[in-house]
């Protein structure tokens, strides 16, 4: 008996039993007779339950036939008053129609949404982790964007990575769009080229937009009175980049525009430049090319806890520039202020209130004319009040309020719901006030890696109508 091992009794013994000799032999033959009762009297259960169901069949099945019986003999017959063609169709949909439609149109949307949402953040993952390991090594990397002037723009950008650090130095982009815009620049970039703590900055940028559009100048400008005109801009800019701790950093800044304005290039809109000028009563000054340098100081403070996902802290950044023309518009003197500050708090797991602030004005000399129209702070578009056309209203100074709630919705994929809420002035002392704002709102996605956001759709929404912007590529602001 010692060497035992089949069946069920030894299941809890490991191999080894526990008693030798007679009373491992009494153990043995116990547990034989309980396992042959209860197997015994499971059979007995079985056999019981089978007997119930057998009667339970035969005493009922003579019940449902005749019930089924009468139930066929009293039916029509559905053969002959089926009708050969299909039902005539409504010519129109009535109370209860419509009630239908509003009671099921919200289902479809969410099911719409949940789809794009999945698909966008499937392949959104996807494309940030390329963009990762690329960006690790140095590459050439694509980039596109929609907007309501440029339309759909198409490039690519190169950067170049140092050997023994994971800083981009050197980005080259060019891109091109199906309106006709063009937008080039070459940007050198060393944090620590003047010391360990100093860098240095330069950029050349040249930008080509045929299809601008002019609604003129100050808050109470109409839509339908909006015309077209074509910039040509070209920019050189350094700056010397000094880090006095983490976080902080103070720029002194020199650049020169060369700014050309020429007709517009849209076919739908007006756009010639004297026309331009007796329609909104301008004069030559706010009409010219410009010729401009600028030298001034900007200090940008960043607090918060990711670069791309931020549940707290917060970016601010402060500029002052002296502006001066030269050549042609050499009777220009003026000064630049720009304040603009992003403020992060998370509610829970990761859901995040952002709220933003900008102000910008232009401060003219005494003797000094205006800023051509095309050089003054505009409000609208993908970067500020995004329910309204990229540079919907324009005058010598700005004020921009915005709040978003961001919420993750699949590992590196946020949402958002934003309201902006704006206004452009002539003199911040005199004519700001807390009346008469243009409003917008809407939602979008973001797809962000650790470093950056390289996609992020929006769609806005204002009293103009509607506007939906996309961009892509690498530092996606």
């Amino acid at each position: 008996m010692s060497g035992f091992r089949s069946g069920k009794i030894l299941d809890n013994f490991d191999g080894k039993a526990p008693l030798d000799g007679f009373f491992f032999e009494r153990y043995i033959s116990r547990r034989r007779s309980n396992y042959a009762k209860r197997s015994k009297k499971t059979l007995m259960n079985r056999i019981f339950m089978a007997l119930t169901v057998a009667i339970f069949m035969v005493v009922t099945f003579p019940f449902l036939t005749a019930t089924t019986g009468l139930a066929l003999a009293s039916a029509p017959d559905t053969t002959e008053a089926r009708p050969i063609d299909p039902p005539p169709q409504k010519d129109h949909l009535g109370p209860l129609d419509i009630i239908e439609e509003l009671l099921t149109l919200p289902f479809y949307v969410i099911k719409g949404g949940l789809w794009v949402t999945t698909e966008v953040a499937s392949e959104g993952i996807r494309i940030a982790q390329k963009f990762r390991s690329r960006r690790e090594r140095g590459a050439l990397t694509p980039k596109f964007s929609y907007g309501s002037n440029s339309g759909l723009e198409l490039g690519a950008k190169l950067a170049l990575i140092r050997p023994d650090s994971s800083e981009d130095y050197l980005f080259l982009k060019g891109s091109y769009s199906t309106n006709e815009y063009q937008d080039h620049y070459l940007k050198f970039w060393n944090p620590s080229l003047l010391g360990q703590n100093t860098g240095l900055r330069a950029t050349v940028r040249y930008t080509n937009e045929k299809r601008e559009r002019f609604y003129g100048i100050g808050d109470s400008t109409f839509r339908k009175d909006k015309v077209a005109y074509t910039l040509e801009n070209t920019a050189a800019r350094i700056s010397v980049e000094f880090r006095p701790r983490s976080g902080i950093t103070v720029s002194p800044v020199f650049q020169y525009t060369v700014a050309n304005l020429f007709d517009g290039d849209d076919p739908n809109l007006k756009g010639r430049i004297d026309t331009i000028a007796t329609k909104f009563a301008l004069d030559t000054a706010d009409i010219r090319s410009a010729r401009l340098w600028s030298l001034g100081v900007e200090l940008f403070h960043d607090s918060r806890n990711h670069p791309s996902k931020p549940t707290k802290g917060g970016v601010e950044s402060f500029s002052i520039h002296y502006v001066r023309g030269v050549d042609r518009t050499d009777d220009l003197k003026a000064a630049t202020v720009r304040l603009d500050m992003w403020r992060f708090f998370e509610l829970y797991r990761k859901r995040t209130l952002a709220f933003r602030v900008l102000i910008e004005s232009v401060e003219y000399a005494d003797a000094s004319p205006d800023f051509p129209f095309y050089l003054l702070p505009t409000l609208g578009g993908q970067k500020n009040l995004r329910g309204f056309r990229t540079d919907r209203f324009r005058d010598n100074g700005l004020a921009l309020l915005t709040a978003e709630y961001r919420y993750p919705i699949w590992m590196t994929v946020d949402a958002f719901l934003f309201f902006d809420y704006g206004q452009v002035f002539n003199d911040l002392q005199d004519d700001f006030e807390f009346r008469n704002w243009n409003s917008s709102y809407g939602l979008g996605i973001r797809v962000w890696q650790k470093d950056g956001v390289i996609l992020r759709t929006t769609f806005g929404r204002s009293d103009e109508g509607s506007r939906f912007y996309l961009e892509f590529g690498e530092d996606v602001l």
